[in-house]
C-alpha cells in the first residue's frame, strides 16, 4: 500500500486500518508505515495502536489521541493543535522541531522521547513521564509541569519561564543554561542536577532538595531558597546577595566565595566603625578642636603621606 492509501484508510475506515496494519506488521522486518506531510483533522484516533509509524511533517488538528499508542514513531516537525493526548504513549518517539499548541498531554508517557527544539504553547504537561527524555532548547514558557516524573531528563538551554513544577520529581536533570525565571520549584527533588549557568530570577525553590546539585555561575535575583537542602552543592562564582537562604542547609557546599546581603551589611558596619575611629583619632591629636584639623595635620596623616612625625618634646624640624 502507498502512503496515500494508508492516509485514506486511517481517515475513513478505522477498523479497516487496524486490520491492514496488523497484517502489515505480521511480516518479519516490516518497514514503517508512512503517512507524511498531510493534515489529520477532527479524527477520533483514541486508543489505537499507531506505534512504529512515520508521521513526519504531519499536522494533527483537533484530533482525539487519548490513550493512543504512538511509541517509537517519527513525529519530527509535526504540528499538534488543539489535540487531546491524555495518557498517550509517546515513549521513544522523535518529536523534534515540532509544535504543540493548546494540547493536553496530561498523564502521557514520553519516556526516552526527543522534544528537541519543540515549541509548546498553552499546553498542559501535568503528570507526564519524562524519564530520559530530551527537551533541550524547548520553548515551553508558562506550561504546567506539575507532578511530572523526570529522572535523567535533559532541559539544556530550555525556556521554562514561569512554569509550575509543583510535586515534580527531577532527580539528576540537566538544566544547564536554561531560563527558569519565575518558575515554581518549591519542594522539588533536584538532587545531583546540573543547573550551572541557569537564570533563576524570582524563582521559588523553597524547601527544594538540591543535594550535590551544580549551581555554579547561575544568576540569582529575588530567589526564594528558604529551607532548601544544599548539602554538598557546588556553588562556585555565585552572588547570593538577593537570595533568601533562611533555614537553608549548606553543609559541605563547594564554593570559592559566596557573598550574601548579610555579609555586605557586616562589611559596611566594619568600614563605618573604622572611619569613626579614624575621625576620633584626628580630633584627639588636634586637641579635640575640629577647627585645628586644617591647620595642624594629625601625625597619622603625616605618616600616611610619608612625612616625619615629631615625638613629644621634639622640634618638628629636628625630626628631619
Amino acid at each position: 500500500m502507498t502512503a496515500t492509501d494508508w492516509y485514506q484508510l486511517l481517515c475513513k475506515d478505522r477498523e479497516g486500518f487496524i486490520a491492514a496494519r496488523n497484517a502489515h506488521f505480521a511480516e518479519d522486518e516490516a518497514p514503517r508505515i508512512k503517512i507524511q506531510q498531510v493534515r489529520l483533522q477532527d479524527l477520533d484516533l483514541s486508543g489505537m495502536d499507531l506505534s512504529n509509524m512515520d508521521f513526519t511533517q504531519t499536522e494533527f488538528y483537533n484530533c482525539n489521541l487519548e490513550g493512543t499508542n504512538l511509541s517509537d514513531c517519527l513525529l519530527r516537525m509535526c504540528r499538534f493543535r488543539g489535540s487531546n493526548l491524555r495518557r498517550a504513549n509517546l515513549s521513544l518517539s522523535n518529536m523534534a522541531r515540532g509544535e504543540a499548541i493548546g494540547c493536553d498531554f496530561t498523564g502521557a508517557d514520553l519516556t526516552g522521547a526527543s522534544l528537541l527544539l519543540q515549541k509548546m504553547y498553552n499546553s498542559d504537561m501535568t503528570g507526564t513521564k519524562l524519564n530520559n527524555a530530551d527537551l533541550s532548547a524547548i520553548e515551553a514558557a508558562e506550561v504546567p509541569f506539575t507532578g511530572i516524573t523526570a529522572e535523567r531528563t535533559f532541559w539544556h538551554k530550555a525556556d521554562l519561564r514561569n512554569c509550575d513544577f509543583s510535586g515534580a520529581h527531577m532527580h539528576r536533570n540537566v538544566l544547564r543554561l536554561s531560563a527558569l525565571s519565575g518558575a515554581m520549584l518549591a519542594g522539588v527533588n533536584l538532587d545531583e542536577s546540573d543547573m550551572s549557568y541557569t537564570v533563576l530570577h524570582d524563582t521559588n525553590l523553597e524547601g527544594a532538595s538540591l543535594v550535590e546539585a551544580d549551581l555554579s555561575n547561575s544568576f540569582f535575583q529575588d530567589t526564594n531558597m528558604r529551607n532548601a537542602n544544599l548539602t554538598r552543592a557546588k556553588l562556585e562564582t555565585v552572588d547570593f546577595e538577593q537570595v533568601d537562604l533562611n533555614g537553608a542547609t549548606l553543609l559541605g557546599v563547594l564554593t570559592d566565595h559566596i557573598e550574601t546581603a548579610e555579609d555586605r551589611r557586616q562589611h559596611a558596619e566594619v568600614r563605618e566603625a573604622a572611619m569613626e575611629k579614624f575621625e576620633l583619632l584626628q580630633l584627639k591629636q588636634n586637641g579635640g578642636n575640629p577647627e585645628d584639623e586644617a591647620d595642624t595635620p594629625a601625625p597619622l596623616t603625616q605618616f600616611m603621606q610619608g612625612q616625619p612625625v615629631a615625638t613629644e618634646g621634639e622640634d618638628p624640624g629636628e625630626a628631619q
